[in-house]
């Protein structure tokens, strides 16, 4: 079963004296190079540390969290950030008592978000400091949280405007087909010193190694063949030896720079598309935002064609009609013979025939396992589960080549769930396991059940007025932060109140009522299981904690596929009773077919 981990209330530590432990907390982006107060992060590092023995205090290296070239927007893909967090108890003594920062902008440039984690900081017993004022970063007083309100503020303006003067410059480098980010296979990309001596910018130069690779890529698909056997030609699949000698001199180029290394379908295609090897240099199409407090990419429109096709061109012009004739038709006959079926994704989610797509991995590789058409007895066409990487890359990136039936394979997991997941007898152990557990945390644990509910009251009493004096207009906008502040705080209180071992309660009958719903629900999802492949696949998906894995395998000298995987429980349980049984201890039970 899975259900929230336990949350304990937040308190503020007040530690004090000489042997004070510290953490540094370092961060430059690239919207920073105009402060010269924060020049890299190991200046940071540096002046942290001398602040930190100017007061006698002591830091340890795995304390130091560093964040480089990262945005102040950017509160999800930030490593640093991620394992500082990570550091704070939800209960207990944090690791350390102090928090040195250069100044309050170096955890971030939102307004709310950046208020939000220093209040969190602050409430797990970690005191803040920032050198470059000798100053400590206080949230007590309406006031102090107002003036953390406004810093913030202050801080979110200056990423705004620093950003609006990076993309000023981006623009004005794209109109002339120079290097806004990022770099293109066949391409090199090359610094160009300015007058001073400093770097003006970047520009693009032809690799001729990487851009012989393009033209034959162009050559193959010009001659008939698709993006599958291009990827397995160039990754060296011996099916294609011919075609790998025929246009790749036999040997096996390297691939892409992320990912596996290998190629794939998806990047022949999007090379086939790329007006950038005719030497028209797109950009305007994708901005990047922030939203949720990570950065996203958006279309904002068609694309802007810088030409520098005098100096970058790669595929001659005739090459480059032929090969976009050849798409254009292959994607209309494609369109008119799949006429009343859906190609691509929808926004409701792609319909699936098939019950394992998407919830498969191949146990070699982790790749999904695809659904494909072969041939069976009697020459006729049979649906059965393939690696993809296998099928749309080749043998050289993943061995797995078995193809089992469909119909067999989904016929194992439903098997292997129903025996081991859903049954009368595994519902009852679960059941009875949980209350153990929480016995045996009633009798170790002490009872705060009546401190939590105290706090919970006035909590409640400070929204209350809050939000009154929003009401009547008597209190500032920042006062919206307060009121969402003690929101939180109340429902964190409120799921430690009802997981706390000591308001469990079992009634006469009640244990053997919630095992009897649980049973009654158990024959839903059985019905569901051989219902439609959709209903079915919706099934499965409540049902499993992850990935079902097919390994290949040999049985009394034939091939198969070994079925692992993990199931959950908590999709069975009638929702009132959830709170009732706490997750500690009881780990998802294993489907394991043979």
């Amino acid at each position: 079963m899975r259900l929230k981990p336990r949350v304990t209330p937040l308190r503020i530590g007040a530690a004090s004296g000489p042997t004070l432990r510290c953490a540094i907390y370092c961060r430059v982006s690239a919207d920073d190079v105009r402060d010269t107060k924060n020049k890299s992060v190991e200046h940071q590092h540096e002046r942290a540390i001398a602040y930190i023995k100017k007061k006698g205090w002591t830091v340890s290296d795995e304390h130091v969290f560093k964040d480089d070239g990262i945005s102040g927007a950017e509160y999800v893909n930030r490593p640093g950030l991620v394992q500082l967090l990570a550091c704070l108890p939800k209960r207990g003594k944090p690791p350390f008592d102090v928090l040195v920062m250069s100044e309050p902008s170096r955890l971030g440039r939102d307004i709310t978000r950046n208020a939000a984690f220093v209040v969190s900081i602050i409430e797990s017993g970690v005191r803040i400091f920032y050198y470059l004022t000798d100053e400590e970063e206080k949230a007590d007083t309406p006031e102090q949280q107002i003036f953390l309100t406004l810093r913030g503020y202050a801080s979110a303006v200056e990423r705004i405007k620093a950003g609006q003067r990076t993309r000023s410059k981006l623009v004005e480098r794209a109109k002339q087909g120079y290097v806004t980010g990022g770099r293109c296979f066949g391409y090199e990309n090359v610094e160009v010193p300015g007058d001073n001596g400093s770097r003006s910018h970047v520009d693009h130069k032809i690799n001729e190694q990487e851009a012989e690779i393009v033209r034959r890529i162009f050559t193959m698909y010009r001659d008939g063949h698709g993006m599958q056997a291009i990827a397995k030609a160039l990754n060296g699949d011996d099916r294609y030896r011919k075609e790998s000698k025929k246009y790749f001199g036999g040997k096996r180029p390297p691939g892409p720079r992320t990912g596996t290394g290998s190629w794939a379908s998806s990047s022949i295609r999007a090379m086939l598309y790329s007006t950038r090897y005719i030497g028209q240099i797109p950009y305007g199409r994708i901005r990047r935002v922030y939203r949720g407090g990570t950065q996203k990419r958006e279309i904002a429109g068609k694309p802007t064609l810088a030409d520098r096709s005098a100096d970058l061109r790669i595929i001659d012009q005739k090459l480059w009609d032929a090969v976009q004739k050849r798409l254009k038709n292959v994607r209309e006959n494609y369109i008119r013979e799949q006429s009343g079926t859906l190609w691509g994704r929808p926004e409701t989610g792609r319909v699936s025939n098939y019950l394992l797509s998407g919830l498969a991995r191949c146990g070699l590789c982790g790749a999904s396992m695809v659904a494909t058409k072969g041939l069976g007895a009697g020459r006729k066409l049979y649906a059965r589960y393939a690696c993809s990487y296998n099928s749309n890359r080749g043998k050289t990136v993943c061995a797995n080549n078995w193809r089992g039936g469909q119909e067999v394979l989904d016929r194992k997991v439903i098997s292997a769930i129903e025996k081991v997941i859903l049954t009368p007898d595994a519902v009852s152990d679960v059941v009875e396991r949980a209350l153990q557990l929480a016995k045996e945390r009633r009798k170790q644990e002490p009872d705060t059940s009546k401190k939590l509910e105290a706090e919970i009251k006035q909590l409640t009493r400070e929204r209350d007025n809050l939000v009154a004096a929003c009401a009547q207009g008597k209190a500032p906008e920042s006062v919206m932060l307060e009121i969402h502040n003690r929101e939180h705080h109340i429902t964190t209180l409120k799921d430690e109140l009802a997981r706390s071992p000591h308001r469990l309660q079992v009634k006469d009958g009640e244990l053997e009522r919630l095992k009897q719903a649980i049973i009654g629900r158990m024959s839903k999802f059985q019905e569901l299981m051989h219902a439609d492949v959709p209903l079915a696949r919706q099934a499965l998906r409540k049902l499993l904690a992850g990935p079902i894995k097919c390994t290949p395998v040999v049985r009394d000298g034939r091939r198969d596929y070994a079925i692992r995987g993990e199931a959950k429980l908590e999709n069975l349980l009638p929702g009132a009773s959830v709170g009732l049984v706490p997750r500690k201890g009881l780990e998802p039970p294993q489907c394991c077919h043979r």
